[in-house]
């Protein structure tokens, strides 16, 4: 298992629980960019979002040594004429 995969999996097992890591501020930048390249690795989660229809984000919050990493969905609305 790769060093970043476990937080990578909590947040995508979990999308509409934010998930908490506390680190040095030094290290923010690399664990941010970590977790998104664990994101773009995964292959499998990307083709099953892709069957879904459903496009989602890796957002995450910075608050003093606290990275708060969650996943926003960003497929349009579709209007449907009823």
């Amino acid at each position: 298992m790769r060093k970043y995969q476990p937080i990578w999996e909590a947040i995508k097992f979990n999308p509409q629980i934010p998930v908490d890591l506390a680190a040095c501020s030094t290290a923010h930048i690399r664990i941010i960019r970590a977790v998104k390249k664990e994101k773009n690795i995964d292959l499998g989660w990307k083709q099953l979002c892709l069957e879904e229809g459903v496009r989602y984000k890796l957002d995450y919050k910075i608050e003093g040594k606290l990275i708060t990493f969650s996943l926003i969905n960003t497929t349009p609305i579709r209007l449907i004429d009823l």
